[in-house]
């Protein structure tokens, strides 16, 4: 039996106050990286991500379901802006981030998503 889709929601949320912990979640990624604790700073950086699809969603004024999966919030964004699409192999790819360990070239394309994805955020 499936389960019911999760409805989909208008968070009342404070997007700039949620895109500003999406770029702490980033500053400690990057310090993860220094320090070599790759999967920590890929996980992050997923976390980041979904907090700045969050508030780019929630400024758009898009219902969303409450979800982690980030190529579920990538796929709504890109309904909104085609700006997202760029981002579409990443997403999944994101996504499928694990608490497994992550090697140092996954940890570096995390990071690179993650700041482009605030960046764009942040500048629309």
């Amino acid at each position: 039996m499936q389960q019911p889709e999760k409805r989909k929601l208008r968070i009342q949320v404070d997007p700039v106050a949620i895109l500003e912990r999406a770029r702490t979640d980033l500053r400690c990624a990057e310090a993860g990286r220094e320090k070599e604790r790759w999967r920590e700073a890929a996980l992050l950086c997923q976390r980041c991500v979904e907090k700045a699809l969050t508030a780019y969603l929630t400024r758009r004024g898009i219902a969303f379901p409450l979800t982690h999966d980030v190529a579920r919030l990538f796929a709504l964004a890109r309904q909104d802006s085609a700006d997202a699409a760029r981002w579409e192999e990443d997403a999944k790819w994101l996504a499928g981030i694990g608490p497994a360990p992550q090697a140092a070239p996954d940890a570096e394309r995390a990071l690179r998503v993650a700041k482009e994805v605030v960046e764009w955020v942040g500048g629309g």
